[in-house]
């Protein structure tokens, strides 16, 4: 093989090796963030409870009772 050849080859070796290292950051702090992302979302389960309104949920129907809108005819 030539010099340039076992440069090139070299080159290439690197930059498997970065793939390899960035997959792997990524990996592993994509798998803490979400790990986190379920402790916390845990962590408080009272306070999100008691931000909750009390009574009935509104309805689609009665959301659009609210707007009280004039009904205008459309001539097609």
């Amino acid at each position: 093989m030539r010099d340039d050849q076992i440069e090139v080859v070299a080159d290439l070796d690197n930059v498997g090796k970065a793939v390899k290292w960035s997959l792997a950051t990524i990996t592993v702090g994509g798998t803490l963030i979400a790990l986190s992302a379920c402790y916390f979302s845990r962590s408080e389960p009272s306070a999100q409870n008691s931000e909750l309104p009390s009574g009935p949920l509104p309805t689609e129907s009665a959301a659009l009772d609210d707007l009280s809108l004039p009904l205008v005819p459309v001539d097609r």
